[in-house]
């Protein structure tokens, strides 16, 4: 139980550390700041609200057109998630994607609520990102430290306290290979 509590805390500082720009350099959402990572929808001034799975669409072509072309995966926050999941067509039925990128949305799309939603674009308010990468573009540093302590012997007991620190960055290696939809909202 205790070592299934350190896991769970651990895979949420990871979490915290990948997903929110908050003090983290290399977070995910400050991945969009690199020189060579570039924003699909750059031309969008205000935004864009999002009505079909084109997203996914247009970024897979970018990185095509980059000449990325192993499995991607594609970041979003989980109000993106249920946006797409309440599509519908002209039938009222629910909308899936294309084809063309139905694996990629299934297997490959990872979401958090930790991603921001609190974006401007312009006179566009209340957006967030949508970010696509070929997993090989990153590398995950990850510094681990583990102090135990003696907090106070008794004749009946004995407490012990461990503090765990674990610091994660990430690293952009091949920036041509993230791109993102940046601005977007249902």
């Amino acid at each position: 139980a205790i070592s299934a509590s350190v896991s769970r805390q651990v895979a949420r500082g990871i979490e915290q550390a990948a997903f929110s720009n908050t003090n983290v350099s290399n977070a995910f959402d400050a991945l969009t700041n690199l020189t060579g990572v570039t924003d699909i929808y750059a031309g969008a001034a205000n935004g864009t609200t999002l009505s079909n799975f084109n997203a996914y669409i247009d970024l897979k072509k970018a990185l095509r057109g980059a000449d990325v072309n192993d499995g991607l995966a594609y970041f979003m926050h989980s109000d993106l998630e249920a946006g797409f999941g309440a599509l519908q067509d002209q039938n009222d039925q629910p909308m899936g994607p294309s084809p063309y990128v139905f694996n990629e949305v299934y297997e490959n799309t990872f979401v958090s609520s930790l991603f921001e939603t609190d974006l401007t674009k312009g006179s566009g308010t209340g957006l967030s990102n949508i970010i696509a990468l070929d997993p090989s573009a990153l590398r995950m540093v990850m510094k681990e430290n583990m102090v135990m302590r003696l907090d106070e012997r008794r004749s009946d007991y004995l407490e012990v306290v461990f503090l765990a620190v674990a610091m994660v960055d990430l690293i952009a290696v091949h920036p041509a290979a993230i791109k993102y939809a940046g601005g977007v909202k249902f």
